[in-house]
């Protein structure tokens, strides 16, 4: 991040010119700046156009820091990252008409994980719908699940700002605010900036309170599953001490990994990611809470992993989610850790009593061999190709320990979260809300930026990386410290295991294989081509020197391999 002649931050050394008496003070884009920079924007990710160039430039120049993306998915995809990461107020710019619809794949992945986040998209003049850039935003974004805001005019914008603010922060909602060029390059007048108003959590019902540490204390094989929401409430260490009151096990979605990374009775992730054994001890569970978490087909495999006698019970602070993946037994509104800390204190005045639970010899046992389990696979290495099992146990190994995994999305997604351990669930990225590939290499570099003193890895398919190519060189000029780890198999390999069984031709899933190690070197990245762990030298001495800049490894693996979690969807998918 540079300072250019203007004071405006950017991401490049690019000189801008202005013409005299330009000057946007006064006029409602820098009051729309004002009014984010007083409510303590933390940052703005964007790609500017002729409609949004008015705040970005603004916001500049107040001293917001402004990263300029490659392509408007990418910034979306970083400032999602950075606002979970951070917690702290995050926004995102794009142009008018095509900017927002470059954008919308990543603005759906945020609105569907329910990110906190404000999206500043710039709009054509009130009432020209003559203009090549006018689409109907607001429709465009309401059909992915986010809220469409706009300025009104200039005398109501500071305050639909902070309208749109609040929405974003106190409802955890993404929020498109559209801004009419006309009204941007309109004199402000004098308004004053009201302070966001923020809610305590609610108090949960204290009867369903007790009625769910009851059958906690009553049950012989509880099991507690702790979602995002969990983390977004900090609810970890009270989750913990729960556990260990009730003698229950514990268990994560995908998108809270690595929340209970030093709990010895924790079988990991619950879902498709679940080694065998680990996924027979959660079918043992007679009682299963949820805390933060929706109880997807994926965390339940299709609802093959709740024995159907198991009581269900759900807590969440939303109360459009309880209920909303699959029926549950008791639902119960309410903050994850503080729901948790009342339901800890209600088991401990009911006392536990005679009733065994599993927190014992034999469980001990299962879980701690689930390390062997998940070494004790073919290792299908060539001189050609390296087992990505193998490359994965391999980076753990030689990668910091102290380090944030952004995982993208496609067929190799459940190797990194089985192999590569994290120390925390601040350390873990996963936008797989909307299931798209492609959005890892944005989110990896708002994650970094987000968590500088750690080791940023990215893990991504070869399809999805070329589809965020284009910010590469945007980690490279950021100076972030990130390894690249790409699983090359020449192939979007999702569709090939799962049309090639089956007799269709898997040509138009497959292409050439990019060479993504020079394509790094081109950039000013470090980079080589993994066929072996041999090959990992070069990597090892990087480490070795600090992992300073941007290191990407191409491994070429073996398109023929099918991950196992894949393999067993596609049986479960074709078995109706």
């Amino acid at each position: 991040m540079q300072r250019i002649d203007n004071g405006i931050s950017a991401s490049n050394g690019v000189s801008i010119a202005r013409r005299p008496n330009s000057s946007p003070i006064g006029h409602v884009g820098f009051a729309v700046a004002e009014a984010l920079n007083s409510l303590n924007a933390a940052i703005c990710f964007g790609v500017s156009g002729s409609t949004n160039y008015y705040v970005c430039e603004a916001l500049g120049r107040l001293g917001v820091r402004y990263i300029a993306a490659g392509h408007e998915c990418n910034a979306i995809a970083m400032a999602d990252a950075f606002a979970r990461h951070s917690g702290r107020l995050t926004l995102a710019s794009v142009h008018a008409g095509p900017g927002l619809t470059n954008a919308i794949t990543a603005i759906a992945e945020a609105a569907k994980a329910r990110t906190p986040l404000l999206v500043l998209a710039g709009d054509v003049a009130v009432g020209d719908v003559l203009s090549n850039f006018h689409i109907d935003q607001d429709a465009l974004v309401r059909s992915v699940g986010a809220v469409p805001e706009r300025l009104g005019s200039a005398a109501s914008a500071v305050e639909d700002v902070v309208r749109s603010c609040e929405t974003a922060i106190r409802e955890r909602r993404t929020v498109v605010l559209s801004m009419p060029q006309d009204i941007l390059q309109s004199p402000a007048p004098p308004v004053a900036i009201r302070l966001l108003e923020r809610k305590p959590p609610a108090e949960p019902d204290s009867g369903l309170v007790h009625e769910v540490a009851q059958r906690l204390v009553a049950a012989k094989r509880p099991l507690i599953l702790a979602g995002r929401g969990a983390v977004i409430a900090d609810a970890g260490q009270i989750l913990g001490q729960l556990a260990a009151e009730v003698d229950a096990l514990l268990a994560t979605t995908a998108r809270a990994h690595g929340l209970f990374a030093n709990e010895p009775w924790s079988v990991g992730i619950m879902g498709g990611f679940s080694p065998p054994a680990m996924a027979e001890l959660i079918r043992q569970s007679d009682i299963v809470v949820g805390f933060g978490a929706t109880f997807t087909h994926w965390t339940t495999q299709a609802g093959r992993l709740i024995a159907s006698d198991a009581t269900v019970i759900q807590i969440d602070s939303d109360v459009s989610r309880l209920g909303c993946q699959r029926g549950v037994d008791i639902a119960l509104l309410g903050d994850a850790r503080v729901t948790a800390e009342k339901i800890l204190h209600a088991a401990q005045e009911l006392k536990r009593g005679g009733v065994k639970g599993w927190r014992n010899e034999m469980t001990a046992t299962v879980l701690a061999g689930r390390e062997g389990d998940l070494r004790s696979y073919a290792d299908t290495s060539t001189t050609e190709f390296i087992d990505p099992r193998t490359l994965c146990i391999e980076l753990d190994a030689l990668l910091p320990p102290e380090r944030t995994i952004a995982n993208d999305g496609g067929h190799f997604q459940g190797w990194p979260p089985l192999y590569l351990t994290v120390p925390d669930a601040a350390a873990w990225s996963f936008a797989m809300s909307f299931s798209s590939t492609g959005l890892g290499l944005g989110t990896a570099i708002g994650a970094a930026l987000a968590h500088p003193e750690r080791l940023t890895v990215l893990c991504a398919g070869d399809g999805g990386f070329m589809m965020s190519l284009s910010d590469l060189q945007t980690a490279v000029n950021l100076k972030l410290r990130m390894c690249i780890v790409i699983f090359n198999d020449a192939s979007y390999a999702a569709e090939v295991h799962e049309f090639g069984p089956l007799g269709y031709q898997t040509s138009i899933a497959t292409f050439p294989v990019t060479d993504f190690a020079a394509i790094a070197r081109g950039t000013g990245a470090a980079g080589t081509i993994v066929r072996t762990k041999s090959d990992l030298a070069d990597l090892r001495q990087w480490v070795g020197q600090g992992c300073n800049g941007v290191y990407l490894v191409d491994a070429r693996i073996n398109p023929d391999l099918a991950a196992d979690w894949f393999s067993e969807l596609l049986r479960q998918k074709h078995a109706h």
